[in-house]
C-alpha cells in the first residue's frame, strides 16, 4: 500500500503559508518513507507547525483574551485503537508530544494543570519563546471584533463582556477565529492516523 500524508494549517490560514505546510507534509512523508508509522508521520508533521509560529499550533497558537496566556490542545489517535489527548496545556513548545505520552498512559485526555504537570514529568520541552507575531496578530484581530458588536456571531452580538471576562488584565480593545492544524496519514502496513 502506497503511504501518503495529508497536512492543513487551519481553515483560516492565508495560502501564502502553504510552505509550512509543505515543509510539515515533507518531514511526515520522511517518516513514512523511512518505513515509519503514521501515527509517527502526523506527529513529525504536526510538530513542524507548532514551531512555524504562523498557524494556530504551538508558539504560534491562539492567545487567550488576556493578551499574554497560550493554552493549547493537541490530540492524536491511529487506527490500532492508540488514542491520547492534552487540553489547556501551558508552556510546552509541543504539545502533539504530550498528546502521545498520554496514549501511552491509561488516561485519554489530560488537562489544565495536571496536563502541565504530566508533561513536566515526561521531560517535554518547556516553550521559552514570546507568542509568534502571527499569534499577537490575531489576538488583535479578535479584540477589535470583540469590541464591533456587529461583528461578533450572534449569541455574541448581545453578550455583557465585561461580565463574561475572566482575567486580571482589564478588558482590552479583537474575534476571527483561527482554526489548529492537522495531519492525516497512511502508513505502508495500511494504519491511519491523526494528530
Amino acid at each position: 500500500m502506497e503511504p501518503l500524508i495529508v497536512v492543513h494549517g487551519g481553515s483560516n490560514s492565508p495560502e501564502e503559508w502553504s510552505d509550512g505546510c509543505m515543509a510539515a507534509a515533507e518531514a511526515g512523508a520522511a517518516v513514512l518513507q523511512e518505513d515509519g508509522g503514521a501515527l509517527e508521520a502526523v506527529i513529525a508533521a504536526v510538530r513542524i507547525l507548532e514551531d512555524d509560529g504562523r498557524f494556530n499550533a504551538g508558539r504560534g497558537s491562539a492567545l487567550r483574551l488576556d493578551g499574554r496566556s497560550l493554552e493549547m490542545d493537541a490530540a492524536v489517535m491511529d487506527s490500532t485503537g492508540v488514542l491520547g489527548a492534552v487540553a489547556a496545556l501551558r508552556g510546552f513548545a509541543h504539545p502533539v508530544l504530550a498528546a502521545r505520552e498520554v496514549a501511552d498512559t491509561p488516561h485519554l485526555l489530560l488537562a489544565g494543570e495536571g496536563a502541565n504537570r504530566f508533561a513536566a514529568r515526561r521531560g517535554l520541552r518547556p516553550l521559552h519563546d514570546a507568542p509568534s507575531k502571527a499569534s499577537r496578530e490575531r489576538h488583535a484581530r479578535v479584540i477589535r471584533m470583540l469590541r464591533d458588536r456587529s461583528s461578533r456571531r450572534p449569541a455574541w452580538r448581545e453578550a455583557d463582556l465585561e461580565a463574561l471576562w475572566n482575567f486580571e488584565a482589564p478588558l482590552p480593545e479583537e474575534l476571527r477565529p483561527a482554526d489548529t492544524v492537522g495531519a492525516v496519514a497512511r502508513a505502508a502496513d495500511g494504519t491511519f492516523a491523526a494528530a
